[in-house]
């Protein structure tokens, strides 16, 4: 019974990063087809002088820490969540295996790696300043 929680949690972030995802949500960041996470700057977003400041994304901070994801095969969609006590955040699509992710704000995350044909692979990991968190994952066919 004590395996049943977590499993939920994955289904269900799964099928969350998944309707993000399928939705063409604004947190779709995976336009970037270089495989490269680092987060982009728009025209849109560069010019926003005079416009409120929207709450920061996990991958907002300006130092912050580095997660260097790989997956055998590679090419898995990269989906990052910030998971706090009170729940958990966005879904965002970081592109797909192998990438590194930069400039992640201190803090707990939920990777998931997906890959058709494959079982979703899930781990957490803590993001701590200026340190790089490396996650490898061996996709299981499914």
């Amino acid at each position: 019974m004590h395996r049943v929680r977590p499993l939920f949690k994955a289904v269900l972030a799964s099928l969350a990063a998944a309707l993000f995802v399928s939705c063409g949500s604004p947190v779709n960041n995976a336009s970037n087809s270089s495989n490269n996470a680092a987060p982009s700057t728009s025209p849109a977003a560069a010019s926003n002088t005079n416009k409120a400041k929207a709450s920061p994304s996990p991958t907002a901070s300006v130092g912050g820490g580095v997660i260097d994801v790989t997956s055998t095969p590679p090419g898995a969609a990269v989906i990052l969540v910030r998971v706090d006590e009170g729940g958990s955040g966005i879904p965002e699509r970081k592109g797909s295996t192998p990438v590194t992710i930069t400039g992640v704000a201190p803090g707990k995350y939920s990777i998931t790696l997906e890959k058709t044909g494959f079982k979703f692979f899930q781990r957490e990991v803590v993001v701590k300043e200026n340190k790089t968190s490396k996650i490898a994952a061996n996709l299981k066919r499914g």
